[in-house]
């Protein structure tokens, strides 16, 4: 088990130090520049990167839905590619594909 897998409920993979060097010289020549930052997100390969970046029929737009609901009703149904949540131990970003994490929420 990889160290991550323990936070994150996501296997872990080795990458060969080759193809870390081949995906981080494809980003500094801008190869991927027109992918959405989330497919980056705990990919591995630079493939993999890829592959994340065109789902959604291919326009590498990747979106969480939002729903806010109180006791009597639906008052918010949204897509968003980001929600930040206060907690009480601060901003909590959220982005699509994340594990599911809890926090106590920060009242106002």
């Amino acid at each position: 088990m990889f160290v991550a897998e323990a936070y994150t409920g996501r296997a872990g993979r080795y990458v060969p130090r080759e193809e870390t060097v081949r995906g981080f010289k494809e980003i500094l020549e801008g190869k991927h520049d027109s992918l959405p930052e989330q497919a980056f997100f705990m990919q591995g390969t630079i493939d993999g990167c890829r592959r994340r970046g065109s789902e959604n029929g291919g326009n590498g737009i990747m979106s969480i839905r939002v729903d806010i609901v109180t006791a009597e009703r639906l008052v918010f149904s949204q897509d968003a590619d980001i929600v930040m949540v206060p907690g009480v131990e601060g901003e909590m970003g959220i982005l699509p594909h994340h594990e599911t994490h809890h926090d106590d929420d920060q009242t106002g």
